[in-house]
């Protein structure tokens, strides 16, 4: 984070300020979170969470669910409320944590909070459907202007049919082109 922030900081904050997308998926939301991109409550950029060590203190790699849970302005037009995601988490440091309840409250009054771990049917989200013991369940965030997002699962893993596992496959598009999909409609919205 510090390296990227040294070298492209100013170019990174003029990109989120114009309300241009940026999507970091494990690796890339841990980066974000350092950086002060999430959740940025205050449009300060300060670190207010970690993404700690997953609660089983093991290397969690597996398919797992999570579910859409909020109107983010680049998700919405694509994805439907409640609706159930699937695609591969694999990761030791996954654990979203704020530095105080303060914070966590506050994400969750913004709606910032864009995906939660959950079972393949949407009613569970302890061990091991939430893979790293994540506060809320917490798949998946964003800043309060909804332009950033990061998430612990891996759309990009995701992206082709053959990917996905089980029946889920059956007469749905995957995950990934899902996601992907409405990171793309938002930019030809939006004239990016």
């Amino acid at each position: 984070a510090a390296r990227l922030m040294n070298s492209s900081g100013k170019e990174l904050m003029n990109f989120v300020e114009d309300s241009k997308p940026i999507v970091g998926t494990c690796n890339g939301f841990q980066v974000l979170a350092e950086a002060g991109f999430l959740p940025d409550l205050d449009g300060n950029k300060e670190r207010s969470m970690v993404l700690s060590v997953n609660e089983s203190g093991k290397f969690e790699c597996r398919t797992t669910y999570f579910k859409f849970s909020n109107n983010n302005p680049i998700m919405k037009n694509t994805l439907r409320e409640g609706q159930i995601l699937q695609a591969p988490v694999a990761h030791k440091e996954g654990q979203v944590r704020f530095l105080n309840e303060e914070i966590l409250n506050e994400v969750r009054e913004n709606g910032q909070i864009i995906f939660r771990y959950s079972n393949g049917d949407g009613t569970s989200d302890s061990y091991p459907w939430n893979p790293n013991g994540s506060v809320d369940s917490i798949a998946g965030l964003s800043n309060r202007d909804g332009n950033v997002i990061g998430l612990m699962p891996h759309p990009e893993r995701a992206f082709d049919i053959f990917n996905m596992s089980g029946h889920e496959r059956e007469g749905s598009y995957s995950t990934g082109r899902e996601f992907f999909n409405a990171v793309l409609k938002y930019i030809k919205n939006k004239s990016i």
